[in-house]
C-alpha cells in the first residue's frame, strides 16, 4: 500500500492545481469526514440485506438497518449496521449489502 509523506495510507488521490503530489484525504484541512462518506449507496436508517462473508456465520445474514456511514476501505465503502435480533452493531462493506425488499 502506498503511503503519504506523513506515513498514512492514501485513502483517495485527487488532482488539484495547488497540490503537485497525491495527498491523503484528511491531509487537506478543507476536506472533512463528510467528504469521505459522500459516495455511499445506502443512507442512515435504510434497511438492507446483509450477506456475511465466507468465514462469517451464516446466521448473521439477514435484514439490518444502516446506523452510520464509514470511510471506505480500499474501493469498498463501509457501514455500521444493526439487527433487531442482536445487541451489537456490525461493520459491513458495501459489497456485502443489498437493498431490502
Amino acid at each position: 500500500m502506498t503511503q503519504s509523506a506523513c506515513g498514512l495510507p492514501y485513502l483517495r488521490t485527487f488532482q488539484c492545481a495547488s497540490f503537485s503530489r497525491a495527498t491523503t484525504l484528511f491531509e487537506r484541512r478543507d476536506l472533512t469526514m463528510e467528504d469521505a462518506v459522500s459516495g455511499h449507496k445506502f443512507k442512515i436508517g435504510q434497511s438492507v440485506n446483509y450477506i456475511s462473508g465466507p468465514f462469517g456465520a451464516g446466521s448473521a445474514s439477514g435484514i439490518y438497518k444502516i446506523t452510520q456511514l464509514l470511510p471506505p476501505e480500499g474501493n469498498d465503502f463501509q457501514y455500521k449496521i444493526k439487527s433487531l435480533a442482536e445487541p451489537h452493531e456490525r461493520v459491513a462493506k458495501e459489497s456485502q449489502l443489498d437493498r431490502a425488499a
